[in-house]
C-alpha cells in the first residue's frame, strides 16, 4: 500500500476531479452552458436564498472560496447575464447579488444534472454510511478552516 491511499486530501482531490468531468460532460450532452454549469453552486445558492440579501461574501463563506476567485465567478456570471448587482440604499458600495430571470432558468436547467451527479455518486451507499460520510466531510472541512485561519492570523 502507497502513501496515496492512505491519504484523504488524495481521495479527495481525486473524486472532485471524477465529479467535475462528469458534470461538465453530463451538462454538454443536455446542451447547457458550460459556464453556468461550472457556475452552477453558485446560482443554486443564490436561488435558494432569492429574497433574502446576499452578498460576495456571502458566498465567500458559504463556499469557502477567496474573494477574488468570487469576483471571477460574478464576473462571468454577469457577463452572460444571470447575475446581477444592485447598490443597497444604506451603503452605495455594498452590492447585494441578484438571480436575473436567465440566471433562474440556467439553475433549473442544471438541477436534473445535479440529482444524476448525485445519484451516480451515492450508489450503493447507505443511508447510514451517506450520513457518516456528511458528518467526516464536514468536521473534515471544519479542522481545515480552524487550521488556515490559524495560520492567515500569523501572516
Amino acid at each position: 500500500m502507497d502513501s496515496r491511499s492512505l491519504s484523504i486530501a488524495h481521495e479527495i482531490h481525486a473524486l472532485n476531479h471524477l465529479m467535475m468531468r462528469s458534470f461538465l460532460l453530463q451538462t454538454r450532452s443536455a446542451g447547457l452552458d458550460e459556464i453556468a454549469a461550472s457556475c452552477s453552486w453558485v446560482l443554486s445558492y443564490l436561488y435558494d436564498h432569492r429574497g433574502q440579501d446576499i452578498f460576495q461574501k456571502d458566498i465567500e463563506a458559504e463556499f469557502s472560496i477567496s474573494r477574488s476567485t468570487v469576483t471571477n465567478i460574478l464576473q462571468r456570471l454577469e457577463g452572460r447575464g444571470l447575475v446581477r448587482r444592485q447598490s443597497v440604499g444604506s451603503d452605495a458600495r455594498l452590492k447585494k447579488l441578484m438571480l436575473t430571470s436567465a440566471g433562474m432558468e440556467a439553475h433549473l436547467s442544471i438541477v436534473p444534472v445535479r440529482r444524476l451527479l448525485d445519484q451516480q455518486i451515492t450508489a450503493g451507499i447507505s443511508p447510514v454510511e451517506l450520513s457518516a460520510c456528511h458528518t467526516t466531510l464536514r468536521k473534515l472541512r471544519d479542522n481545515l478552516t480552524k487550521h488556515l485561519e490559524l495560520q492567515e492570523n500569523q501572516t
